[in-house]
């Protein structure tokens, strides 16, 4: 699921903890290439693990080339492109990429 939001919503939200945080130049490196990076970064696997531990690939959730346009071309700053991947939401956010995990509220 992909969606976006305006700049009041675009805030990591409380409940969850970044996992990782990553600056790209999004003309040289597709946005799809750079969730798959950081997912399988966060959970210490190659790229091509992903499958095995996801067992979804990001064509799941994703039209690849309609995310990678919509997070290349976005005119204005103030709208951040968000991805659910497994328990991980993935956001896009001007230049970052920040990768969270919502944490468990029945933990102390």
């Amino acid at each position: 699921m992909v969606s976006s939001d305006r700049e009041g919503d675009a805030q990591v939200s409380e409940s969850a903890a970044v996992c990782l945080r990553k600056t790209y130049d999004w003309s040289a490196t597709a946005p799809s290439f750079a969730v798959i990076d950081a997912l399988a970064t966060v959970e210490s696997v190659d790229p091509a693990e992903l499958l095995t531990v996801f067992e979804t690939t990001l064509y799941d959730h994703a039209d690849l080339e309609a995310f990678d346009i919509r997070v290349r071309e976005r005119k204005s700053e103030s709208i951040a492109v968000t991805i659910s991947i497994d328990r991980y939401q993935v956001r896009f956010d001007g230049d970052e990429l920040i990768v969270s995990e919502p944490n468990d509220p029945s933990s102390p």
